[in-house]
């Protein structure tokens, strides 16, 4: 009969491994050195093995316990935070970050412009760039002038195919005189001044004329402001007073028709009902200038000079604010 007893000495790597010592007591044939061999074998790779992990264990504590519990989760692994007890499961922290890091990205891109109307800031617009601006107005102004042209055209051809529609090219022609250019000065003051007063009387319009100009005209050059402002006054007044108004009828009720719906097409944009009051107003002096003078070439001039020096002013007063700021 084998009887084992094992004694723990320090091993040279500060681990504790067992010495077995085996005595024979029912005799002594030889076995005992080939079963502590065998033990060997067996319990020292396993006692080298339980001595790491402890090892490990006591170092992690040891992290844990100096650890602050602030911190930051932006470099820390998911295994980290769970190991210090860190508030929110790990998909609320996921979460958390991933809409702090959109915020960063987006935040840049989201660069406004205050509009001030006295001291008040009273809207937050972002200016379109220049190149977006002159596609969009060519394309429109392009589009608007193509149905003035087919609507003008297409009267004119139907009449001499003998049907009983107005011929627009005859009710409103291009005839220009002399006296003209008067009528269109006189009507570029009044809708000039007519601008400025109710900028300064009327927070409505005044609101969303700075918010449309700020929008548009901000990243555009000085030369830019005459073709934003011709395009649309020469393909506007083509087709509304060149087109619609011929087949509403040359009279009052016509200009009165046309006004109010070129007034209302001016409500897109972002352009509030005030704007649409007063565009609804010169498209009826436009109207007017129209039968007065049954010249379509005057409309057309009083429209993109009234565009341009709306925009010219816009600017100076820009220059003004940023100069005193």
């Amino acid at each position: 009969m084998w009887l084992s007893s094992a004694t723990m000495k320090p091993s040279s790597g500060g681990m504790y491994v067992k010495n077995i010592q085996c005595k024979h007591i029912l005799g002594g044939d030889g076995k005992a050195s080939s079963v502590v061999s065998v033990l060997k074998v067996v319990f020292i790779p396993l006692a080298v093995v339980a001595a790491k992990q402890s090892e490990d264990q006591e170092k992690i504590k040891k992290l844990n316990a100096t650890t602050p519990r602030s911190w930051n989760i932006k470099q820390a692994g998911k295994s980290s935070i769970q190991k210090r007890g860190m508030q929110g499961t790990l998909k609320e922290l996921d979460t958390k970050f991933q809409s702090e890091r959109t915020e960063q990205i987006e935040k840049p891109r989201a660069t406004k412009h205050k509009v001030v109307v006295g001291e008040e800031v009273t809207q937050l617009v972002i200016p379109l760039d220049r190149s977006t601006i002159i596609r969009a107005c060519v394309l429109t102004s392009g589009g608007l002038a193509t149905a003035g042209v087919v609507i003008r055209q297409g009267s004119h051809w139907l009449l001499q195919k003998g049907w009983l529609s107005p011929d627009c090219t005859i009710l409103m022609p291009y005839d220009f005189q002399p006296w003209h250019l008067g009528a269109t000065a006189a009507a570029v003051v009044v809708v000039s001044v007519s601008r400025q007063l109710l900028l300064k009387t009327w927070p409505a319009f005044s609101r969303s004329s700075q918010a449309a100009n700020e929008q548009v005209l901000k990243s555009l050059d000085p030369l830019d402001y005459v073709v934003v402002s011709v395009l649309p006054g020469i393909s506007e007044e083509l087709l509304f007073r060149g087109a619609v108004l011929p087949l509403f009828g040359i009279d009052w009720k016509g200009v009165l028709l046309t006004g109010i719906i070129f007034g209302a097409l001016h409500l897109t944009g972002g352009r509030n009902k005030a704007f649409a009051i007063w565009a609804s107003f010169i498209g009826i002096l436009y109207g007017t200038l129209s039968v007065w003078t049954m010249d379509l070439l005057v409309p057309m001039a009083t429209h993109s000079l009234a565009n341009l020096v709306a925009a010219v002013m816009w600017k100076q007063n820009e220059n003004t604010v940023s100069s005193e700021c």
